[in-house]
C-alpha cells in the first residue's frame, strides 16, 4: 500500500497528513526538507555501518566505494527513488567523498 498525496504533494496516511502524524503540524517546507536530508545522511551512515559489519577486513577506502556503489546501484532505484531529475555524478561524489 502506497500513501496518498494531497494537492500540495504532502503525504496522507488515512485521514491525517503525514507531518501531523509525525507531530509536526506547523512544519515549514524548509523544515521538512531538512528532515529528509537528515534521513538521507542517516541512510548513508547505516549503509556504511552495515558494510563495515559485513566486511570487517575491508579498508576504509573499500567501505567508501561500497557506499558509493550502493548510492549508484541500489536495486529497485537504479534511476532514483522518485520521478525527477537524476543527481549529477559531481553531487554523488561530493556526498560520498
Amino acid at each position: 500500500m502506497f500513501p496518498e498525496l494531497d494537492g500540495n504533494g504532502a503525504c496522507i496516511l488515512g485521514d491525517e497528513p503525514m507531518p501531523k502524524l509525525l507531530g509536526m503540524p506547523d512544519s515549514t517546507p524548509a523544515e521538512r526538507l531538512r528532515i529528509a536530508l537528515d534521513l538521507f545522511d542517516l541512510g548513508v551512515e547505516m549503509t556504511r555501518a552495515r558494510l563495515m559489519r559485513e566486511h570487517p577486513d575491508w579498508a576504509p577506502e573499500q567501505v567508501q566505494e561500497g557506499v558509493a556503489a550502493w548510492l549508484r546501484d541500489r536495486p529497485g532505484a537504479e534511476l532514483g527513488d522518485c520521478v525527477g531529475r537524476l543527481a549529477s555524478p559531481e553531487r554523488i561524489q561530493r556526498i560520498t567523498g
